[in-house]
């Protein structure tokens, strides 16, 4: 990601706070040596502004995952917004592209999940289950065509794979999920799953932020012709 790109990717910003569609491919923060991440990127940013280069992500999104991602720019800001998050306060939406089997015009699944650390996947498994957290989401489709379906889904728990994890065990994979779909013939196509809105308080004033994004997956390219058509 250029220095421009970066730029052209910040939503809104302010003394306080900074939200950016992350493209998909990109880690919103890393440990490999040489590869590029949003926080290391957003540092380097305030630097060159002559500003003091604290960025602490507040709402993280997989790597191959697109959409907003909100950022603290100081101490005071990244305990309240955590806070908040922690809490269940901020407000998460997604929008997601999957195979039209038999999916409901809309649900709630409520199931329980499991991380396995040596494989970076998560599974569901029953309740009581030693280590499995609950895993809380709504969906409603959009739009259909053909075989394919639009999927709005609010993600209520932020569990690891959540939505992915969840969405595949219902029989309802993700498209270009390498993980947990069923690869297409399209398989090079990257993950159909936008982080499209958030809403939460700002950790100032405490005004509500609301804000939203067009998916630019080459999934989300048959289903989204207007914006209008996402945000009803």
């Amino acid at each position: 990601m250029t220095e421009q790109e970066l730029k052209e990717s910040i939503q809104y910003e302010d003394e306080d706070l900074i939200v950016l569609h992350k493209k998909p491919g990109i880690a919103v923060q890393t440990k490999q040596t040489g590869k590029q991440d949003l926080v290391s990127l957003l540092k380097n940013y305030r630097a060159e502004k002559g500003e003091t280069p604290y960025i602490a992500p507040i709402n993280r999104l997989d790597q191959p995952v697109e959409g907003l991602v909100l950022f603290a720019k100081n101490e005071k800001a990244a305990a309240n917004l955590s806070g908040q998050l922690a809490r269940g306060e901020m407000e998460k939406w997604y929008l997601a592209v999957l195979m039209d089997q038999n999916l409901p015009e809309k649900g709630h699944l409520r199931d329980y999940i499991k991380k396995d650390a040596s494989t970076n996947l998560s599974k569901i498994v029953p309740e009581g289950t030693k280590g499995a957290k609950e895993a809380l989401l709504d969906f409603r489709k959009i739009k259909t065509d053909g075989d394919l379906a639009l999927v709005e889904i609010r993600l209520l728990t932020g569990r690891h794979h959540q939505i992915r994890a969840q969405m595949a065990f219902h029989g309802w994979p993700l498209l270009g999920d390498r993980k947990y779909g069923i690869m297409q013939d399209q398989d090079a196509l990257p993950l159909a799953l936008c982080a499209y809105r958030l809403r939460f308080r700002h950790p100032l004033s405490g005004a509500r932020q609301d804000y939203e994004t067009t998916p630019k997956g080459a999934w989300f390219e048959r289903l989204i012709t207007e914006r209008e058509e996402v945000c009803k």
